[in-house]
């Protein structure tokens, strides 16, 4: 809930040994066209500095067995991943394949997936 609730002050976060992937469920098929990002927790300069940050991450889509590779900017602000020939999906997986700080956990304050405004196909 913390990764998709619009409050950048809230991160998700897993223990090193933890879990080392998400899930968006969206509530219809869309076409996505790109994911905004806040890596890392944005609440404040310390909170950000205490965790590792994602630096690399496959976005994969689930019902359609599709994953596209996506660095990730290790930034205290939001960056822009556009996903290649926009899927039509309702679910969204992001599995974290790099990390980088040496702390024991890793958190990302927000991620939006945001849809193309081309008409989906009949």
């Amino acid at each position: 809930r913390n990764l998709i609730d619009g409050d950048m002050a809230s991160a998700w976060r897993a223990d090193a040994a933890g879990t080392d992937w998400v899930e968006l469920q969206l509530a219809e098929p869309v076409r996505v066209d790109h994911l905004p990002v806040w890596n890392g927790d944005q609440a404040s300069s310390t909170s950000f500095a205490a965790a590792d940050r994602v630096t690399e991450a496959l976005i994969y889509f689930p019902d359609l067995d599709k994953a596209y590779r996506a660095p990730f900017e290790d930034i205290d602000d939001n960056f822009r991943i556009d996903i290649p020939q926009a899927p039509t999906a309702d679910s969204i997986r992001i599995k974290i394949t790099g990390t980088s700080g040496g702390h024991d956990i890793t958190a990302l304050s927000e991620i939006e997936a945001l849809v193309s405004t081309a008409p989906l196909a009949e």
